[in-house]
């Protein structure tokens, strides 16, 4: 008596399926990675639609370390820095200009594109995605995960309205 195929039918729907749970998250995760043409994108609308004056919130966590906030204001060419302990502000005086231009937007944008080079450069395939504002290109998100170590840094920017 001839035994039915059945089985292998169960086996192979078993096989696709398995295929396909492990194609999802991967082709999702490479579409989600930041490339320099969207870093470049974001700050052309930024350079057509940033506004000269401007307040930032930004967050910002390395590894699995606490996540320290920043309030950033931008007038002109002067740029102010505070450090958010508690319910305090720390002014961060000591800062050099170049390192409080670091916290502005165009600041990040080099950050992100410093990043995007060293990962090219060391050749290393890096877990690092971005997201953008819509309005002006402002950087809202950003996860840079090293592969092989536990290096991870998040940044959450939040745009203010001035005075807050």
């Amino acid at each position: 008596m001839p035994r039915s195929p059945r089985w292998a039918w169960y086996f192979g729907v078993l096989l696709v399926l398995g295929v396909i749970a492990v194609a999802v998250p991967l082709v999702y995760n490479l579409k989600a990675q930041l490339t320099p043409e969207q870093l470049e994108a974001a700050r052309a609308l930024w350079k057509e639609n940033g506004p000269a004056d401007y307040e930032l919130l930004y967050q910002e966590r390395i590894d699995a370390g606490p996540v320290e906030t920043f309030r950033v204001e931008v007038r002109r060419d002067k740029v102010s820095v505070w450090r958010r302990e508690g319910g305090k502000e720390k002014n961060l005086e000591e800062l050099t200009p170049s390192q409080r231009q670091a916290y502005t937007v165009p600041g990040l944008f080099e950050r992100m594109e410093r990043f995007l080079e060293e990962d090219r450069a060391a050749s290393r395939r890096n877990y690092v995605t971005a997201a953008f504002d819509a309005k002006d290109g402002h950087p809202v998100r950003y996860v840079r995960r090293v592969s092989g170590t536990q290096e991870r840094l998040e940044w959450v920017v939040e745009m203010l309205q001035p005075g807050k």
